[in-house]
């Protein structure tokens, strides 16, 4: 009898692996499953058994696969092949096992063909340090290792600098590039940890994340979410990758439980500050500091004869933009990029009827072949590639040609008399591609606020076309608490509020620019050229007529004084709280509340147009 009870409570404690004691009294789980990830010989018959403890009566399983039976009851599931896998690819399948209204996932796995004397994947290296994740499909003597250990909170490398690393799959030949780096520094890290070992190219990142994840990151399938809104499947595999890591002695590719995750840096580098790397949680991939420490190291070794596959194509254009003249013959070139033979650069027109081009070594030269008469620019799509096959690259440029004008250009500072009841202006801006279209300045200004409402609604008013944003202020049914609407009007059809953009179009005529090496200055300490480019346009202005931009009749231009005089644009902040006003005589590009009681200038614009 003795024996018997022994045998009992030998069985019970064998299936209460998971159960606790509560002082003599054994407390069995609700569902306690020893195996989520099963491994079946590839031949017909092989099986396995995984151990259960439960309470409830029974157990059941759920599975949609062919080559798959299930066996469980409330003490043991055994899994078994009912057919042998003929192909050279491991398949897997997942079953659910449900014990009332708890639920356990498993993965089941059958081998391929010849899978069993080749390398599997959780196989250790020879030399202890790493762990086999990828298995070359065709040779299953070839395949890589990840290491066991990583390194953490330290920067890519102290001295930063362009080493010329920039393949994305040979991560071995990056590695023997920086030579300098200490075994404190990615690359040295890796190479320190002995022969073969190396840091990983962006595209052997993306591998080992395919591998720990289960879903890759190119499946159409995939979605790069958080940790805590991963598909089940993922964090399977997941939990099965860090298993085989854990029991080899490693540590976790991905430390955290919810976010985005842990990164690795690559060796692939984007210039001498940058370089690329991996996300893990919630994928990314994305070029980050050198100088950072939030990035990890894993280290790579190839196993058997490994090739890296050919350098995926490359290709940049020094412009994806370009405009030719409008007569014949005039042309426009572009300066092409590419880690592929310049012989393979080629060239594509959507639309070859009135463009061609010339390829001498990486200089592409776009050419009109016939005058654009058509009374409108005109453009096309030109496709660049570079490489063969499978890999190539290819980037898309625009082509434009401008209108043949037989009418005299506008020139910025062209005085348009009133028409028709419509107030005329002085050229501020000429469109750059056609001479024929333009937007005049109205001569005279006047003070306002923004709006008289005691609290302004939020219109939406974004758009670089200030007549859009003032018809939406009218759209909106409140023109009349904006008094720079009514204002505009007043100058007849097509006059309209200016948005921030074109304010400060106005400003750069008025100053001459405002970009590259412009200071903010008072008029006092503005350079000799703006001085004289303000005092021109001003008088343009009072001959005219009109009122100064800056300051008052008599000391205006390079004569006024301190900060100067500003405008108020109809372009609101992005919050639609504030408005942009744009100061004239020291420079400035501010915003300020739509209510605040200081009045700001105005000033109406309109479009013109030549006809040829």
């Amino acid at each position: 009898m003795k024996k018997i009870l022994g045998f009992t409570a030998a069985l019970v404690a064998i299936l209460c692996g998971g159960c606790t004691s509560d002082d003599e009294v054994r407390v069995m789980p609700e569902f306690s499953y020893s195996d989520h990830t099963v491994t079946l010989n590839r031949t017909e018959g092989s099986s396995f058994t995984a151990l259960i403890a439960t309470t409830e009566p029974i157990v059941e399983a759920e599975f949609d696969c062919p080559w798959l039976a299930v066996d469980v009851n409330t003490r043991r599931a055994v899994f078994t092949a009912t057919q042998t896998n003929e192909s050279s690819e491991t398949r897997t399948t997942q079953v659910t096992l449900r014990a009332g209204s708890f639920i356990e996932q498993v993965t089941v796995n059958q081998s391929a063909v010849d899978e069993e004397s080749g390398l599997k994947v959780g196989d250790p290296t020879d030399d202890g340090l790493g762990m086999i994740f990828w298995v070359d499909p065709s040779d299953r003597t070839i395949g890589k290792a990840v290491s066991l250990a990583r390194l953490e909170g330290k920067p890519f490398e102290s001295t930063m600098k362009a080493h010329g690393a920039e393949s994305r799959v040979d991560g071995l030949a990056n590695t023997a590039l920086y030579t300098e780096h200490t075994a404190e520094e990615a690359a040295g890290y890796c190479t320190a940890m002995g022969e073969g070992w190396y840091l990983p190219a962006l595209g052997e990142l993306n591998e080992l994340f395919d591998a720990y994840n289960g879903v890759g990151h190119a499946d159409p399938s995939f979605i790069a979410a958080t940790i805590e809104t991963l598909t089940d499947p993922e964090k399977m595999a997941r939990a099965a990758f860090d298993k085989m890591l854990t029991d080899l002695g490693g540590t976790v590719i991905d430390a955290t439980t919810s976010g985005n995750g842990q990164s690795y840096w690559s060796s692939t580098e984007y210039d001498d500050q940058n370089s690329y790397g991996v996300r893990f949680g919630k994928y990314t991939s994305d070029k980050w500091k050198k100088s950072g420490t939030a990035r990890f190291v894993r280290c790579v070794r190839r196993v058997g004869n490994y090739l890296p596959p050919e350098e995926p194509a490359t290709l940049t254009l020094s412009s994806q933009t370009l405009a030719l003249e409008a007569a014949t013959g005039s042309s426009a070139s572009v300066n092409a990029t590419t880690n592929k033979e310049l012989a393979t650069l080629a060239v594509t027109l959507a639309d070859p009827s009135w463009l061609a081009f010339d390829i001498a070594d990486a200089t592409i030269t776009f050419r009109a072949l016939s005058a654009n008469e058509t009374g409108d620019v005109r453009s096309t799509t030109a496709t660049v590639t570079a490489g063969s096959g499978e890999n190539t690259a290819s980037v898309t440029l625009t082509v434009s040609q401008a209108k043949l004008i037989t009418v005299e250009p506008w020139q910025a500072g062209d005085i348009v008399p009133d028409e028709d009841g419509v107030k005329g202006g002085i050229v501020f801006w000429v469109d750059p591609a056609d001479g024929t279209k333009a937007k005049i300045v109205s001569l005279t200004r006047t003070a306002l606020v923004w709006t008289t409402a005691a609290s302004a609604p939020v219109y939406g008013l974004t758009d670089p076309d200030g007549a859009v944003n003032m018809q939406k202020i009218i759209d909106h049914g409140t023109a009349d608490d904006v008094p720079a609407v009514g204002w505009c009007q007043t100058f007849g059809k097509g006059w309209y509020w200016p948005s921030r953009q074109e304010i400060i179009q106005l400003y750069d005529f008025y100053n001459g620019g405002h970009g590259g090496d412009f200071i903010a200055n008072e008029p006092a300490n503005l350079s000799a050229a703006e001085k004289e480019q303000r005092d021109k346009i001003e008088k343009l202005f009072i001959d005219a007529g009109g009122d100064p931009l800056n300051g008052t009749p008599e000391a205006c231009g390079s004569q006024a004084a301190g900060n100067g005089d500003s405008y108020w644009a109809s372009t609101e902040t992005s919050a639609g709280d504030k408005a942009f006003y744009i100061r004239f005589g020291k420079y400035g590009d501010l915003n300020l509340s739509k209510t605040s009681p200081t009045p700001r200038y105005i000033r109406a614009i309109r479009a013109v147009e030549k006809t040829n």
